[in-house]
């Protein structure tokens, strides 16, 4: 079976309109600066309530601090943490089940597996 996710959702029609077009799971990049499409957490947290039940919210953050990631998903109550940055141990162990790190590919070509 195949999932669909779909990232940089900035408003509610655009989460429905992904969302009756067959996504899983829609991302919400939360304080990422050098992203067009970040959100306040508040912006990603009201969003993310007005969700479909069917549709699964990630967070997307580049914050390191385990603390801030645990603190933020508190907040947001995401189904799921999408990483872009390393991250400890310790956040993996807290949060196993629903946490995964993006891979970033150092040249165009280079192939991840």
């Amino acid at each position: 079976m195949v999932l669909v996710k779909i990232c940089g959702i900035t408003n509610l029609q655009d989460a429905i309109t992904a969302s009756e077009l067959g996504a899983d799971f829609l991302g919400f990049i939360v304080e990422i600066k050098s992203s067009e499409d970040s959100l306040t957490r508040i912006e990603a947290r009201d969003l993310i309530k007005k969700l479909p039940l069917e549709v699964i919210p990630v967070l997307v953050t580049n914050l390191t601090n385990s603390k801030e990631i645990i603190e933020l998903a508190k907040i947001l109550n995401p189904a799921v943490i999408q990483l872009h940055n390393d991250i400890s141990n310790q956040l993996n162990h807290s949060v196993s089940n629903n946490l995964f790190s993006s891979l970033r590919r150092k040249k165009l070509n280079q192939k991840l597996c």
